[in-house]
């Protein structure tokens, strides 16, 4: 009785499904509308020929040497060459150019003598790919060259450990390689936001879901719903997850680092999280389309809050309790984290943060709603098929 009981729920509300084609579009053609057309913009990947101006107080065959190899690289293009660094302040300010070096008086015949120059560098901080495009760029040929003009003092002092030591690095840099090497949006923003879109497809589609129920008056089995609903949506919700980081990432030529066994892992916690959420905050609404008047314009505040596209440190401290109890939050941390930055992550603060939710969406939806629900007028923006 008890099986026969739970199919003719699910069957109910995923007959509700196709009743109203609103939550249908959100579920199905907001992800494909999403996955397909929201990376284009970032297809180019990789920032390039960032305008470089170089004072060059050196004026020798070194420095000209070391400005033909900036130039030569793909993410670089030195459009000023200058003596003093007048007008560089004002260039950086408009925009004519993003970065700058300072390669100091002396620095060939120091080099010769085998002593150690630093070379200043920097840029616009107003776009933080742009800057570390440039700074990482000037680092590797920097390095380069630094390489070559170490290599006759590494022969003139082979019996000597420390004098070698000493001039193994004739222009001194501090290069730390970061997981995301290319500096790209794509493989930075784009599968954050797509978790973000999951959180937000599944919240809007059961606020939806049960607004529809508010207005036809159907709660007469609150708990059986609410079983049937976490098993319809969350199976959707898996889906979506799989067909997001296995189809549509490789797809943009992105590809993370995780097996099935770790996707799931991550995801099952991450989409029930969403779910549950979603019938806590949609909990007042009693119209199919109020989640859309509420949860849309949200939207960026919300992004903003999980760390994908402003970081958690930077963010005021009373907004920080809110932040970490967005589901997208927890997943951003342990599954791009483990996709990406081979970090080894677990998932037990995403079950937590599930448990509690689904512990207050019963509460909401099966203790505080014994009865059937008066039915209330038909929006008159949607009505069943």
């Amino acid at each position: 009785m008890g099986l026969k009981l739970m199919w003719s729920g699910l069957k109910a509300e995923w007959a509700l499904l196709f009743r109203y084609r609103g939550i249908l579009l959100i579920l199905i053609g907001a992800p494909l509308f999403y996955s397909l057309f929201y990376p284009l913009p970032y297809q180019a990947g990789v920032v390039t020929e960032v305008a470089l101006w170089v004072v060059d107080a050196d004026q020798s065959q070194a420095s000209r040497r070391l400005i033909d190899r900036l130039d030569a690289t793909p993410q670089l293009r030195v459009t000023q060459v200058t003596a003093t660094d007048a007008g560089r302040s004002e260039a950086l300010m408009v925009g004519d150019v993003q970065a700058y070096l300072n390669i100091p008086g002396g620095m060939q015949a120091n080099l010769e003598r085998g002593k150690a120059v630093t070379l200043a560098y920097g840029g616009s901080a107003s776009n933080f790919l742009v800057y570390g495009t440039a700074a990482r760029s000037m680092a590797q040929v920097i390095r380069a060259e630094s390489d070559r003009w170490a290599q006759p003092h590494r022969l003139q002092t082979l019996g000597n450990a420390i004098q070698a030591e000493a001039r193994a690095e004739p222009l001194q840099l501090a290069l730390t390689p970061l997981f995301n090497s290319d500096r790209s949006y794509l493989q930075y923003l784009v599968p954050g936001v797509y978790l973000f879109l999951v959180q937000q497809v599944l919240m809007l589609a059961v606020g939806m879901h049960w607004g529809a129920q508010r207005e036809a008056g159907s709660l007469t089995k609150p708990l059986l719903g609410f079983v049937a609903q976490t098993l319809i949506y969350g199976v959707h919700g898996l889906a979506l997850v799989l067909y997001l980081f296995r189809w549509a990432l490789p797809l943009e030529g992105v590809w993370p680092a995780l097996d099935g066994a770790q996707l799931f892992g991550f995801g099952l916690p991450f989409v029930l999280s969403a779910i549950w959420f979603g019938m806590i905050v949609s909990r007042p609404m009693q119209r199919l389309e109020t989640p859309l008047l509420w949860l849309l314009p949200l939207s960026v505040p919300l992004l903003l809050l999980t760390g994908i596209s402003w970081p958690h440190f930077a963010m005021a401290d009373w907004l920080l309790p809110l932040a970490d109890g967005l589901p997208a939050t927890r997943a951003a941390e342990a599954l791009l984290g483990t996709a990406f930055m081979g970090v080894e992550a677990s998932a037990w603060a995403q079950w937590l943060l599930a448990l509690f939710y689904g512990g207050l969406a019963m509460v909401l939806r099966c203790v505080l709603v014994r009865e059937t629900a008066p039915a209330l007028p038909r929006s008159i923006d949607e009505t069943p098929a």
